[in-house]
């Protein structure tokens, strides 16, 4: 390291400790009128990062702030070091202030992904209850948002007894009287005590500002009548005529709970059952014992029934409760006893008080055998053994770090959670009706109960429930020695949070490895517990090598996105760049004006990508035998530019051109269909991915009106009854068309997106319209129909807008020569039209229908055919009705034969008709019969189609771009008439838990994402030797300048840029690239 840094501790929006010592450490103290709180401090731009730290010497969640790639050393002093400093006003040199510290690596890699977190919480006893009611409503509030705001530490999970437990005033059930009653017609509201807690969490809820509380119930023990030995503890088992009652009784607390506004998230099958069975002559307190034979028979026969065959089906199942030595033969003969029985269990409940003796390999044999389950920590808490103090230790960091080692632990070995034991206890432990006094996180100052005390293990245990959100997983965090100790996470956010634990008497130096962000050097004191925070504007495409080339998997846990770096000042610039070598969606950024050029490093010219790169076998241009001349041609001719040349671009923002409408793709019946095959967290991903503004931004969805080819069988409304013209049968959507609805709802919902524009077209009308009454051939629609047709329109209208689905824009039908002249190659529903016939149906029945109905702002797409029908269709409608081109808002390309019939056809159309949009309404790869049917996955040259053809249309005044379907399976279906296609996505049917984002989607998206509706596009200027560089350029509504750039050749490029009010830039891409450059 070439310089020193000292790392000067700054606040984030911070509520300091109110530090307090104590014998064994020191406390936080909180009273009504303050409390320490802190803000998650994670910034939001690249490279910075945040380090919040807690310490033996007296830091608690001080936060500080720094950046990657300084080639610096960040030093955090400690607390008795800035105490010192500031009473003393000492000056002192690092090297009087750090002794030699040991030192290690630390490589976080993103790539390697684990489990899921579901969370962290505690425990609502009895005692925690009543120790709440003591104190202040101000210092209560104080204590809900300690613990479960999101600027405390952030906890979601919460367990409580059904009926009491050891942490009571004295041990209860419901329904204790009448005995022997197996109707429980005495259990039909919350007990006193749970009604005292459930008004405390609904308090704690609206504090906190909790939507999402995860409430965990779980019994001690029945009332004594159910039990073999009628008492509260002992050696005991459930009476079996009443193992339907026991069930019986858990879902009218559920029932009950919900009533009374708590849903509950989850049950377990009863706390500690080794109790009862083992332990009973040291076990004092509630209990029901249960061996695994029997509890097998209950769950298989009695509870897993019960609980699925409700309206409560959806429980959590927890199995277990108890320590973690009877893993996992405690389920090994649950399962020959009864076979079923463990899939009823969702998740497993492990109780942690013999973790330090039984290793964390029992867990890990467990998670073998059953890796689908969640695994939580569902009970902690110190001073629970007799050689162990067993009131609380007051400020112990002792026991703070025995919480923060175990939390690592089982975090490294696939936990998905933790909850600890009671939120608060008094300074004697209690109270407990048995005196199993232990410790908690915040202790009430018994002698003035006007204070709470919050203990290490509260800080230790909210450096990983604050930052560490629900859906975070963990990644790989590999450390080079044993120096510290780690865990890293990516959250749902994309940002990175890494807890960092030095246990050792000396200052550890660790270098903080990302395979993303970079590098930075942090000297961390002794004894103490960090958690380091920073933000990816990127989460990175996890490539995967294809016979073609490369794509970005998907899986419910992951899914790469990427939100708008911000522009920091007039002269800032980024560039997002994809390549053939791999890069997708990578973000450089630089100043305008720099005398340096821009080098867009390629993806492996990256260091963290060479290893992998290295594996990948690819050639320079991979040609598939089955592809066009054409496309042999055009790869040819990029093998003859090898000279690095340099090209100009000059850009004029004050000459102006046509504004975007928009972007987006298709909902067929097929995309449908395999939707309906993700989970919900995959379909999500898929949702966002297009729709969302860190997806690729579309704001366009179309769809079919009744079937389309991408369906699994043709179909259109009103099939039945025949020569129905007054389509008496078509009064309700079709199921099929339900789904999409739902599909589009949650579409919006998750992309956050208010304004989506549905465009829809008909195939085909029922076959009994059409003059040869078949789904497919030479056909017309019967002239007796028109009006019928227009109706029809109408009427599919109607009905989406009762379901709050509004359509913003209808064509006048998808492609009306293939009932003409495509006839005899295309098998897939169709209506013929001739343009004379089609101005007819416009001019006199469509066109007045809709404008003098409701719908009359719903535009009209004319054509919705390929180039080569331009101009003349147009031309031939207006001699035969020469008002029916009034009626059309717009005009519908699709891109079929693009390579052939050239753009002029376009330019002539936009001079007859300047004021009406003009919008690419279909297009995918693999339909001739010369390629490669269906998808070639990875394949570069598909996505290089996709960009020479979005930047022609753009560059010819087209105002948007609507792709096809927006996923399809390997073969590139279904279709019923085997009219398989590719795609920019494409779905693992083997096992629908993953996709893949193609080159497709990534050229698509350097347009979608970045050239918002309303940019108008602006002059660009190309001076270039070589055909290899093409360029658009818009200007947004947020005055953002975006240039899109893309090198066909085959080596790099050196691209001066021109803007009229920033000045000169001189950028070198990479081989075979898109890029797109936003600036002000």
């Amino acid at each position: 390291m070439n310089s020193l840094l000292v790392f000067a501790y700054i606040r984030a929006e911070n509520t300091p400790c109110n530090l307090r010592e104590t014998p064994d450490g020191g406390v936080c103290v909180c009273t009504s009128s303050y409390c320490d709180y802190l803000e998650d401090p994670t910034p939001e731009e690249e490279p910075r990062f945040s380090l919040v730290s807690s310490s033996k010497a007296g830091l608690r969640f001080e936060s500080t702030k720094g950046l990657f790639n300084l080639f610096k050393k960040y030093y955090i002093f400690d607390y008795d070091q800035r105490m010192r400093s500031q009473t003393q006003n000492e000056t002192m040199q690092i090297n009087q202030r750090f002794s030699p510290a040991r030192t290690v690596r630390l490589d976080i890699n993103r790539d390697k992904k684990y489990r899921k977190i579901v969370g962290f919480g505690g425990a609502f006893t009895g005692a925690v209850s009543y120790l709440l009611q003591k104190l202040p409503q101000e210092l209560q509030d104080h204590l809900y948002k300690s613990f479960y705001s999101n600027d405390g530490i952030g906890w979601n999970l919460l367990r409580m007894s059904i009926g009491g437990s050891d942490f009571d005033l004295e041990p209860w059930a419901y329904n204790e009287l009448p005995e022997n009653d197996a109707q429980l017609t005495n259990f039909t509201k919350l007990d006193p005590r749970d009604a005292i807690k459930a008004e405390q969490i609904h308090r704690l809820k609206k504090v906190a500002k909790l939507e999402n509380l995860k409430i965990k119930g779980a019994a001690w023990s029945p009332p004594k009548w159910m039990k073999s030995n009628n008492a509260w503890t002992g050696f005991s088992h459930l009476k079996k005529e009443y193992y339907q009652t026991w069930a019986d009784y858990h879902l009218k607390w559920v029932e009950i709970m919900e009533k009374n506004g708590l849903p509950v998230w989850a049950l377990s099958t009863g706390n500690e059952p080794m109790n009862g069975l083992v332990f009973m002559n040291f076990v004092k307190f509630m209990s029901l014992g249960w061996s695994p034979l029997h509890q097998a028979e209950w769950l298989s026969d009695h509870f897993g029934p019960t609980i699925r065959n409700s309206k409560y089906k959806d429980l959590i199942i927890f199995g277990n409760d108890d320590q973690r030595y009877t893993f996992p033969n405690w389920f090994h003969v649950m399962k020959k006893k009864r076979a079923d029985s463990v899939d009823y269990i969702n998740a497993l409940g492990v109780h942690w008080y013999w973790d330090e003796i039984f290793k964390p390999s029992f867990i890990d044999k467990t998670l073998e055998k059953m890796p689908e389950k969640l695994l939580l920590i569902t009970e902690s808490c110190i001073g629970d053994k007799p050689w162990q103090k067993s009131v609380p230790a007051l400020g112990s960091w002792y026991r703070g770090e025995k919480y923060a080692r175990a939390f690592l632990q089982n975090l490294q070995h696939g936990y998905n959670g933790w909850i600890d034991w009671n939120l608060l206890l008094d300074q004697n432990g209690g109270p407990n009706y048995v005196d199993n006094t232990v410790d908690a996180p915040v202790i009430v100052n018994t002698n003035n109960p006007n204070e709470i005390l919050k203990q290490p293990m509260f800080y230790t245990m909210g450096h990983f429930s604050k930052f560490i959100p629900e859906n975070s997983v963990r990644i790989d965090a590999i450390r080079s020695n044993v120096n510290i100790d780690s865990v890293a996470y990516m959250r749902p956010d994309g940002s990175i949070s890494a807890v960092l634990f030095n246990s050792g008497n000396a200052n550890v130096e660790i270098t903080v490895v990302d395979s993303v962000s970079g590098t930075i050097v942090i000297n961390l004191p002794p004894r103490s517990i960090h958690t380091l925070l920073y933000h990816t504007l990127t989460i990175p495409c996890d490539l995967q090598s294809s016979k073609y080339g490369f794509v970005c998997k998907c899986t419910a846990d992951y899914c790469d996105y990427l939100e708008e770096p911000t522009l920091k000042s007039d002269t800032n610039l980024f560039a997002v760049s994809t390549s053939k070598d791999g890069l997708r969606f990578s973000v450089t950024e630089v100043e305008f004006g720099s005398w340096e050029t821009l080098k867009i490093k390629d993806y492996h010219e990256s260091l963290k990508n060479w290893e992998t790169f290295k594996s990948f076998n690819i050639d320079a241009l991979d040609v598939d035998n089955a592809r066009s001349l054409f496309q042999l041609y055009e790869g040819n001719k990029r093998f003859l530019s090898q000279r690095m040349t340099k090209s100009s671009i000059t850009i004029n923002r004050s000459k102006t051109y046509q504004k975007i409408v928009g972007f987006g793709g298709a909902l067929t019946g097929s995309v449908a269909y395999l939707l309906k095959k993700l989970n919900t967290s995959l379909q999500d991903h898929l949702y966002k991915s297009y729709f969302h503004k860190d997806g690729i931004a579309y704001n366009i969805l179309r769809t079919s009106i009744g079937g389309c080819d991408f369906d699994l069988e043709p179909w259109a409304y009103n099939e039945y009854p025949e020569n129905d013209k007054h389509l008496t049968n078509f009064t309700v959507l079709d199921q099929r068309d339900l789904l999409k609805i739902e599909q589009i709802k949650r579409l919006k919902t998750v992309a956050l997106l208010d304004d989506l524009k549905i465009m829809a077209a008909a195939w085909s009308p029922p076959p009994w319209m059409k003059t040869n009454n078949n789904w497919t051939g030479f056909s017309s629609l019967k002239t007796e129909y028109y009006e019928a047709w227009a109706k029809y329109h109408l009427r599919f209208l109607e009905l989406m807008l009762s379901k709050n689905i509004t359509i913003w824009a209808i064509s006048t039908g998808n492609e009306p020569l293939n009932g003409v002249i495509g006839w005899l190659f295309v098998h897939f529903m169709s209506l013929g039209w001739t343009p004379r016939n089609q101005a007819v149906y416009l001019n006199d029945y469509l066109g007045p229908a809709l404008k003098k109905s409701p719908f009359k702002n719903v535009l009209i797409f004319g054509n919705d055919d390929q180039r080569y029908s331009y101009p003349a269709w147009f031309k031939t409608m207006n001699s035969s009705r020469p008002g029916s081109l009034n009626y059309l808002d717009g005009l519908a390309v699709h891109w079929y034969w693009d390579d052939i019939f050239g753009p002029e056809l376009i330019d002539k159309t936009l001079q007859l008709m300047p004021n009406k949009l003009l919008l690419n309404t279909e297009a995918c790869v693999g339909d001739k019969p010369w390629q490669t049917r269906g998808p070639e996955l990875g394949s570069w040259e598909r996505g290089e189609q996709y960009i020479r053809s979005i930047l022609q249309d753009l560059q010819h005044n087209f105002n948007g771009w609507i792709d096809w379907n927006l996923i399809l399976d390997e073969r590139g279906g279904p279709n019923y008439v085997n009219n398989t296609v590719d795609a920019p996505i494409i779905l693992n049917t083997d096992n629908n838990s993953e996709f893949y984002k193609q080159p497709l989607f990534y050229g698509m998206g350097h347009f979608s994402k970045f050239i918002s509706e309303n940019s108008q596009r602006i002059e660009v200027k190309l001076s270039s030797i070589q055909n290899s560089i093409d360029a658009v350029g818009f200007k947004r509504p947020d005055n953002k300048i975006v240039l899109i750039i893309f090198n066909s050749a085959a080596i790099p490029q050196d691209i001066n840029l021109n803007d009229s009010v920033r000045g000169m830039l001189t950028i070198n891409v990479p081989a075979r690239s898109i890029h797109t450059i936003v600036y002000m």
